[in-house]
C-alpha cells in the first residue's frame, strides 16, 4: 500500500503527498508495503486520469530528494491544460517546498510551514569525487533558486539569502514573501516528522523549535528528542520553560 492517496471527482484529481519525497519507492518484500513518494508514483496516478481538468495536491511531508521534488514538480507544471492547485496542510520542507511551486494556486493552513534550505549529499572518494560532489551540490541549488524565484517572482539574489540561511516561513510570512496565494483554517493532520532528519536543519530561528518542533514531539511523546532540544537551546528561557513543562508533567 502506498502513501499516496488518490481521489477522482469529476474532473478533479486530488493526490496526497504525505511523506518523504524519494527517488524510487522502497517495497517491503514482506508486507508489500510501499515506503516514499516517487515521481513515478506521481506520473502514474495522473495517467490513470487523463480527462482530468484539475489537479490537486495536498503536502504535509519533511521533504526527501532534490531530484525527485523537482521531477514531481515538472510532471505537474508538464499539464498545461490542468489546473493545479497546492494545499499545504502540515509541513512543506526541503523538497517538498519545491513540489508547492508547482501550484497555480498554493493555498497554506494558518499553521502550516514552509522552508526552503541548501541541498545536500552524502558522498565519499578521493579529492575529485568529493569536488564533482560540490559541484553537483552548486548546480543543484542554482536550479531550486530559480524554479522559487520563476514563481514567487523574488529575486535570484534573496531566494539565495533564504536558502543559505535555512529559512522557515509561517503561513502569513509565506503570503508575504510570495511562497504561498491563500492562508486557509488550521488543519490536523497526520504527523511525518522524522526526528533524526529534522534534527539535522540548521534552526536559524528559535521560532522554527517553538511552533514546528515543539508540538509535533510532545504529542509523539518523544523525551528523548525533546531533551536534545533542551540541550541545544540552554540560552532561551521561554523554549525552556515550555520543554520543562512538559518532561516534568506528571512528575
Amino acid at each position: 500500500m502506498s502513501k499516496l492517496n488518490i481521489k477522482a471527482m469529476g474532473e478533479v484529481i486530488e493526490i496526497d503527498i504525505y511523506g518523504e519525497i524519494v527517488d524510487s519507492e522502497i517495497v517491503d518484500s514482506e508486507t508489500d508495503m510501499i515506503s516514499g513518494i516517487s515521481p513515478k508514483l506521481v506520473s502514474d496516478a495522473l495517467k490513470e486520469y487523463p480527462d482530468a481538468k484539475q489537479i490537486v495536491v495536498n503536502i504535509n511531508s519533511i521533504g526527501g530528494s532534490a531530484f525527485a521534488g523537482i521531477a514531481i514538480y515538472n510532471i505537474l507544471t508538464a499539464n498545461k491544460d490542468k489546473k493545479v492547485t497546492i494545499n499545504i496542510d502540515g509541513y512543506a520542507v526541503s523538497a517538498a517546498s519545491i513540489v508547492v511551486m508547482a501550484g497555480d494556486i498554493i493555498n497554506i493552513a494558518s499553521n502550516a510551514m514552509i522552508m526552503i534550505h541548501e541541498p545536500t549529499i552524502i558522498i565519499q572518494g578521493n579529492k575529485d569525487e568529493l569536488l564533482k560532489g560540490a559541484e553537483l551540490l552548486e548546480k543543484t541549488e542554482l536550479s531550486l533558486r530559480d524554479t522559487y524565484a520563476a514563481r514567487t517572482g523574488n529575486t535570484p539574489e534573496q531566494i539565495t539569502a533564504w536558502i543559505e540561511a535555512e529559512t522557515w516561513f509561517t503561513a502569513t510570512e509565506a503570503i508575504t514573501n510570495k511562497f504561498a496565494t491563500a492562508i486557509t483554517p488550521a488543519k490536523r493532520v497526520a504527523a511525518c516528522l522524522d526526528t533524526n532528519r529534522i534534527m539535522n536543519f540548521k534552526y536559524k530561528t528559535i521560532k522554527t523549535i517553538q511552533t514546528v518542533e515543539i508540538p509535533e514531539l510532545i504529542e509523539a511523546k518523544d523525551t528523548n528528542a525533546l531533551q536534545n532540544i533542551s540541550q541545544s537551546v540552554d540560552s532561551d528561557t521561554e523554549v525552556l520553560e515550555q520543554l520543562d513543562k512538559w518532561l516534568n508533567k506528571g512528575k
